[in-house]
C-alpha cells in the first residue's frame, strides 16, 4: 500500500508506519499499534514493544538516539506520548484497540464514542519529534548496530 498524509485514511495500510509488518518488531522496537510487535503489546505512551519495562541500557544499545533523547532527555523518565493526556481521549484516537480476539485501528470516527486513529491530534501530546518520525514513515521497527530497520517498507521522501 502507499502510505498518505491523512487522516482521515482509507485503509490501515496508507497509515504511515502503520503497517502490519511481515515480521513482528522485537521487544524494545518502536511501534503504533500492539499487532505490530512480537510481544503483543505496544505501550500507549513509550510507542515501543514491550514486555516488562524498557529499560535505557537497552534503547542506548540498539543506538536510538531519538528515543534516548525524547524518553531520558529531560534527566527522568518522560513519555513518547503523554499519559497523562492520552488515557483521557476518545477512544480510538490515539491508537487501537482490541474488539474481542480481532486487532483494530478506527479509520474514521463513528456513531459512538470512537475516535478516527490520529497521533497527530493535540490531545494525544506525542513529541513533535517522533511524529514527524511516523510521518515520514520511518517509525515502526527497530536498531541494529546502530542502524534503523524500517519494519514497514522504505521511508518517505518529500520533493
Amino acid at each position: 500500500g502507499v502510505v498518505s498524509a491523512g487522516p482521515p485514511w482509507a485503509s490501515r495500510d496508507e497509515i504511515p508506519s502503520g503497517c502490519l509488518p511481515q515480521q513482528k518488531v522485537p521487544e524494545g522496537g518502536r511501534c503504533l499499534f500492539s499487532d505490530q510487535c512480537a510481544t503483543d503489546f505496544c505501550c500507549p505512551y513509550l510507542r515501543s514493544c514491550l514486555d516488562g519495562a524498557l529499560q535505557y541500557d537497552v534503547v542506548d544499545g540498539m543506538g536510538d538516539q531519538l528515543r534516548v533523547d525524547i524518553i531520558w532527555g529531560g534527566g527522568g523518565s518522560n513519555d513518547v506520548c503523554d499519559r497523562t493526556v492520552v488515557g483521557s481521549q476518545d477512544f480510538g484516537r490515539c491508537g487501537g484497540f482490541y474488539n474481542g480476539d480481532t486487532f483494530e485501528v478506527p479509520l474514521q470516527d463513528s456513531g459512538s464514542s470512537i475516535k478516527a486513529f490520529d497521533l497527530t491530534h493535540a490531545s494525544c501530546a506525542c513529541d513533535s519529534r517522533m511524529l514527524e518520525q511516523v510521518t515520514a514513515n520511518a517509525w515502526t521497527g527497530t536498531f541494529v548496530d546502530g542502524t534503523f530497520q524500517n519494519y514497514c517498507g522504505r521511508a518517505a521522501t518529500t520533493g
